[in-house]
């Protein structure tokens, strides 16, 4: 059964009290015999490091910063960086 911790509203008295889970009954203070109200006290745990959480404790996976996996970055399949059809002949072989 949980323990409770109580404060009296008369004498200011704090104290503590076993009670089963779900019981509705207040203690009267067992020094005056005044009305007491429940103290809510956080619980004692700290969650430190990593493993509490959904994402923690999931496998990692490798980012890519690029998505193309051509590792090539001109789109362009051709080396010439300006492609002609038809190259025009040299002035020196024009001459027949």
């Amino acid at each position: 059964m949980p323990t409770y911790d109580y404060k009296c509203t008369v004498c200011f008295a704090s104290f503590r009290k076993v009670l089963p889970f779900g019981t509705d009954e207040i203690p009267q203070c067992p020094r005056c015999g005044g009305v007491s109200q429940k103290i809510i006290i956080p619980p004692m745990i700290h969650f430190r490091g990593n493993g509490f959480y959904k994402t923690d404790s999931s496998v990692k996976k490798e980012s890519n910063p690029n998505p193309n996996p051509n590792p090539n970055p001109n789109p362009n399949p051709n080396p010439n960086p300006n492609p002609s059809p038809n190259p025009s002949p040299s002035p020196a072989s024009a001459k027949t």
